[in-house]
């Protein structure tokens, strides 16, 4: 719970940013480049003093820090300018913004008021002159007349209360002013002023949910950028390998002393067979030993310096090709920016054909344009890659990277990201990582906290919201060990976020915060299509049981482990981690209590963390009586303390009361008429408490309303599906709905909700209208903040699309294809949201760094493969005209691989000649400080881990409590190689498991394979 203290420092620090960026646009606005959305990106760096804020407004551990470039998306459609209360001065003086700036100064300024008159006359004496020439004298006004205005327009004004703020007001209203340059300028570029007026009203009503493909495109091939920078590093790193295996070679001939190390042999056996000591031959002997030492000395002396000096060449190595793809990716972003806008003038043409503008048609062809420009794109930026190395890269080069694993492994910026919404008056921060959902592991974590304000209100949420993929990993790795991670990952999460302090708690119960798993627990029939829903589940919910022992099994202050006092920070207990796992997609078993043990516990673990969060403070008797009953659980010898297999509450004798208290506290909840207060957040709870009375949560169709008020009214909560992507965003964009409407009363949704916890009886006919009503707001703001996290962790937008649904009324035999295509289409896991007409999504999946980008990157550079180049359609179609089709079609693909051969060569002819091979260093000047100095990329040192020991109920693990020291964004428990094969993140981390080698005991060559991730500095879009 956030003091007033720090929701102000939250507040400001988040302006800060805004005004900021809205500075560095203004300072170039012809150069900028925008969206259809109407927003640019820009870089913003603040001073350390500034960051103050940031560490007063976002509490967490002490080395958590901002990172050093935030990443501002800027909405610049909406500009409001509110008029001073004094502009009606100048509007009688007639002056010019300038001229009545400069008059409120010389009126404020330090002494004036203690001139002479004659004096302050001479200093006003420009202005007057202006003032006059503004007021020519006529037949009704002398020139006297005029002179006594102006002197009684100047009395009057520095009459006003507070005058002296006038300047400083006066500055802000200009400010304001200017920005309509940019909301100009975005109009230009996509032709808004063309539009009626009803057209641009509904453009600007549903301006949130608009496809933004600018922005999109910018972190799509950011990400395939940065990946690049990694295939250079990794032909590098080979070619190094290949030097050092000679230069080794050549060291061991030079310096061998296997012919003297023989002798060396002979001599001693000689002398030990010897009857008589020969001192003259052991002088030698000591002689050729010292020669043979000191060769050796020298070969491991020559050896280690050129590792050094391989080292220093790789760090160059990364921090050219890193400067290298930055300008790359700055000017791809330039030429593509045409072709845009060109897209979105095309889709609003298509989506005018009915007469008025259909946002919907609109969204339609805008994701029909994902497609086809992000084939253009990726010929543009292989062409700039040219001219910033001029070289050339294969499909072999690229193979030989793992480059799939390596874009997987990335993200596309590591900054922290403040997203501006004018529509939902709404900002929107989220803090940056190197770490990527798909690139789940051993100890490693992908988190990311969202934060929202109002723009236009006070209201700040005081919650601790933090996304994460799925914890669990079911790899390469036993049940016991996967349960132990779970425990591991929990405490490194309490342990950045300070949730021992941020939590404020209940009394009568332990402090807890929730785990809002969105994941279905099993697919249809157990784990039938791979992902291990079920496995994943049973991991996640014993792993959290394991992390609640371990916090109630914390040794006590002044224990001795041995001889070393354990110091407070490692004794005193973290809160503990109550998993609501409710499936937002439609699929799996619903909650409920029988069936089968992992669906019992599933649901008890669900209803546990519903009832700590909404029970009343202090707790009531009977819920404490559901804690203690758990704490029974945990603290019993029996319940093991490293679990082989699953470690469920529900299976115990203390599990099954609870859950017949629990019946009894809904029970009693269903019949309670107490009317919900004011507060949106009590009412959101009550709300809750009617629907869980009712049983709702265990019911599908209930579950995204279910997830996201939970979230909203949660202290501390850690969230996310397995990917922590599409169905976190369908939650993350709700929440910022209620957000909101919370800091806008009165409001139609929270109305519906109080109104939801006002009635005893009606509950489900209740829910589903405030469904509905928030099913069509979030319709408006469908990209809104929340969407930007899949953009940055996997390059393109969010794949989730709406659930096919079967008319009730038509059985399935009138419609038997339509009913089996919607069957298996509800099949995939991300066709998980409700019907919301702008949701458009079917091209997005493609363009992900697990999709489509890297076969985009490829076919880029070289033709496709005969084999690639064939569809499923055209290998049918072999089969049943026994290969005739085959040979039409290898006709086709030569035709297709002579023009594309022509074409990559263009380009590569296009880049090479616009390369300079004479610049050692190509500057990149990020086009946010186009009017300032130009910043070079700096290439930060990969982080070390920093093992901490914690004592982990059973065994020992490490604990990294330093997750941002160097990089300053991103979450380490582990810290990721990124060269070669990434996959060596969970072996490494996997071998520490089992043996304890310490990640600093790599040896020098290891360390030749670490490489610093890349973060360019110009994700301002220019």
């Amino acid at each position: 719970m956030l003091t007033p203290q720090q929701i102000e420092a939250r507040r400001k620090y988040m302006e800060l940013l805004i005004r900021k960026a809205k500075e560095k646009a203004l300072s170039a606005p012809d150069a900028l480049l925008f969206d259809p959305q109407g927003r640019v990106l820009i870089d913003v760096e603040l001073t350390q003093e500034d960051k103050e804020l940031f560490r007063i407004g976002f509490p967490r551990e002490k080395t958590f820090t901002a990172s050093k470039f935030t990443t501002v998306s800027l909405d610049v459609t909406s500009v409001p300018v509110t008029e001073p209360q004094f502009i009606d001065y100048q509007k009688q003086s007639k002056l010019s913004d300038e001229d009545f700036k400069k008059l409120l100064g010389i009126l404020t300024e330090p002494g004036f008021s203690d001139l002479s008159l004659e004096e302050q006359n001479v200093k006003l004496a420009g202005i007057k002159e202006i003032y006059m020439n503004l007021h020519p004298v006529s037949e009704n006004k002398n020139k006297e007349q005029i002179e006594e205005e102006f002197d009684s327009l100047l009395y009057d004004l520095t009459e006003e209360e507070d005058f002296e703020e006038y300047p400083k007001i006066f500055d802000e209203y200009l400010f304001q002013k200017k920005q309509g340059i940019l909301q100009q300028k975005y109009r230009e570029q996509y032709q808004i002023n063309g539009l009626s007026p009803d057209d641009q009203a509904q453009l600007s009503k549903f301006q949130s949910s608009i496809i933004p493909l600018q922005q999109e495109l910018h972190f799509h091939l950011a990400l395939a950028s940065r990946t690049y920078a990694k295939v250079f590093e990794s032909k590098f790193v080979d070619k190094q390998t290949e030097e050092r295996l000679t230069k080794f070679a050549e060291i061991e001939k030079q310096y061998d002393t296997e012919s003297q190390e023989r002798q060396l042999r002979k001599d001693i056996k000689k002398q030990e067979k010897a009857k008589v000591v020969d001192f003259l031959k052991l002088k030698e002997i000591q002689k050729l030993t010292d020669e043979i030492t000191e060769k050796k000395k020298t070969k491991d002396q020559l050896k280690g310096e050129y590792l050094i000096d391989a080292k220093s060449k790789l760090v160059q190595e990364q921090s050219k090709r890193q400067e290298q793809m930055a300008l790359a990716h700055q000017n791809a972003m330039r030429r593509l920016q045409p072709l845009i806008q060109q897209q979105f003038i095309d889709a609003v043409a298509e989506a005018k054909k009915g007469g008025t503008l259909d946002t919907v048609i609109l969204n339609e062809e805008l994701d029909k344009a994902r497609k086809r420009i992000s084939i253009q794109a990726h010929n543009i930026l292989m062409e700039e890659v040219v001219r910033a190395t001029g070289e050339r890269l294969t499909r072999k080069d690229l193979k030989k990277a793992d480059v799939k694993h390596l874009a997987e492994a990335t993200t596309a910026t590591n900054n922290d990201l403040l997203h501006v919404d004018g529509a939902l008056q709404q900002a929107t921060w989220i803090s940056g990582s190197d770490n990527t959902a798909h690139e789940r592991g051993i100890s490693t974590l992908a988190d990311r906290q969202i934060a929202t304000i109002s723009l236009d209100s006070d209201y700040v949420p005081s919650r601790l919201q933090i996304r994460t993929p799925s914890l669990d990993v079911k790899e390469d790795i036993s049940k016991k060990d996967a349960i132990n991670d779970i425990s591991v990952k929990l405490t490194a999460l309490a342990t950045k976020y300070d949730l021992k302090n941020v939590i404020r708690g209940k009394e009568g119960l332990a402090k807890a915060f929730t785990y809002n798993l969105h994941t279905a627990i099993n697919d249809t029939l157990g784990d039938t299509n791979g992902n291990k829903q079920s496995e994943g589940a049973r991991i996640i919910l014993s792993g959290a049981h394991l992390y609640n022992k371990t916090q109630m099994l914390k040794i006590k202050h002044g224990a001795k482990r041995g001889e070393v006092i354990i110091p407070e920070a490692k004794y005193a207990p973290n809160p503990l981690c109550l998993v609501q796992n409710i499936s937002v997609n439609g699929n799996g078993d619903e909650l409920g209590y029988g069936g089968n043990s992992l669906r019992t516990e599933a649901t008890l673990m669900t209803e546990m963390a519903m009832l700590y969060n909404l029970s009343g403070e202090p707790a009531t008797g009977r819920a404490k009586e559901v804690f203690q009953l758990y704490r029974k659980f945990l603290m019993d010898p029996k319940t093991p303390s490293y679990p082989n297999d699953d470690l469920f509450f529900s299976n115990s004798e203390e599990g099954k009361q609870a859950i017949k208290i629990i019946g009894q506290i809904k029970e009693a909840w269903m019949n309670d008429a107490k009317y919900p207060k004011e507060s949106p957040v009590e009412q959101a709870q009550t709300a809750l408490k009617r629907m869980m009375a009712n049983d709702l949560h265990h019911q599908h169709k209930y579950a995204k309303l279910i997830q996201s008020l939970s979230i909203f009214i949660e202290e501390a909560s850690i969230a996310g599906c397995k990917s922590g992507n599409e169905r976190a965003q369908a939650i993350n964009g709700r929440v910022a709905i209620f957000d909101h409407e919370a800091a806008h009363p009165p409001s139609e949704i929270f109305d519906l909700v109080k109104q939801l916890a006002s009635s005893p009886l009606d509950v489900s006919e209740h829910a589903e209208q405030l469904i509905e009503k928030l099913d069509s707001k979030y319709d408006q703001y469908l990209q809104s903040g929340a969407s930007l996290v899949s953009d940055v962790d996997q390059g393109a937008s969010a794949k989730v699309n709406v659930r096919k649904e079967v008319d009730p009324n038509m059985t399935w035999y009138k419609k038997p294809f339509a009913a089996i295509g919607n069957f298996f289409s509800n099949l995939n896991r991300n066709n998980a949201e409700s019907p919301l007409p702008h949701l458009k999504q079917g091209k997005a999946g493609n363009m992900q760094a697990h999709k489509g980008l890297t076969k985009e990157m490829a076919d880029s550079w070289e033709p496709k493969s005969f084999g690639k180049f064939l569809g499923k359609m055209d290998i049918f179609l072999s089969v049943v005209t026994l290969s005739g089709w085959l040979i039409k079609r290898h006709e086709d693909y030569k035709d297709y691989k002579a023009k594309a051969t022509q074409e990559i060569q263009e380009r590569y002819t296009n880049g090479k000649t616009g390369f300079d091979a004479s610049a050692e260093k190509q500057e990149v000047v990020p086009p946010s400080v186009i009017a300032d100095e130009v910043q070079e990329v700096v290439v930060e040192e990969q982080q070390k881990a920093i093992v901490d020991e914690h004592v982990v109920s059973g065994r020992e693990k490490e604990e990294i409590p330093n997750w941002r020291t160097k990089r300053e964004s991103g979450t380490f428990v582990i810290p990721p190689p990124v060269q070669g094969n990434t996959n060596e993140l969970t072996l490494i981390a996997k071998k520490e498991l089992q043996d304890g080698r310490p990640l600093d005991e790599l040896s020098t060559t290891d360390a030749l394979t670490e490489t610093s991730s890349y973060s360019p500095k110009n994700t301002v879009n220019t």
